[in-house]
Order: structure tokens, then C-alpha cells, then sequence
């Protein structure tokens, strides 16, 4: 990895083994489910950058909760008739984030 002010502590490198416990394969398991695995990965993985409280954790509103069902449920595409700049933006990026995965 390159050196200078970059943490890369969290990246694995290429081709690494890593052992997993039987917990992260429960979690791995409740991620990859089709129906509730976009909400469980959000809601236990997923931290919002706060200018001043630093990492939050991801708690979505109710409107944002029926988003991510919509988006999940929905596996062609996925249509939403939104206003602009009303949080809704994050959850297609890391609903088709986890979907790389």
C-alpha cells in the first residue's frame, strides 16, 4: 500500500484469507437476504458523517424505510417521484453499493 496520510487499515489487500466467526456468517446471512437484507445491512453497518458528532449510526425515518423496501423489492429498476435534497439520496447508492458486494 502506498505510505503517507491515508489510512488503509481497513482495506483488505487483494487475495488476503480472513476467518470468519459464526457471528459475522449469521450477519453475512441476514445481509444477503432479499427481502430484509438492504435494511439489516443499513441499519447495522451503515454510519452517517456528522460535521460535529463524527459517525453516527444509520436510524432511517419511516419514509426512508419504505424507500428501502421499495428499492429491494423491486429488482429490475426502481422509479421514486421525490423532491430534491430530502435524504433520499442515500439509500439507492448504498442499497446498489451493497449489491456489488
Amino acid at each position: 500500500m502506498p505510505k503517507g496520510t491515508q489510512d488503509y487499515s481497513l482495506t483488505k489487500r487483494a487475495f488476503a484469507k480472513q476467518n470468519f466467526s459464526e457471528e459475522q456468517i449469521v450477519e453475512l446471512q441476514n445481509c444477503m437476504d432479499p427481502i430484509s437484507g438492504p435494511a439489516f445491512f443499513m441499519e447495522h453497518f451503515v454510519k452517517i458523517q456528522h460535521p460535529t458528532k463524527g459517525g453516527i449510526k444509520f436510524e432511517p425515518f419511516e419514509f426512508q424505510e419504505r424507500l428501502i423496501h421499495t428499492y429491494s423489492s423491486i429488482v429490475t429498476a426502481s422509479t421514486c417521484c421525490l423532491d430534491r435534497q430530502v435524504k433520499q439520496h442515500v439509500r439507492p447508492h448504498t442499497y446498489f453499493g451493497m449489491q456489488c458486494l
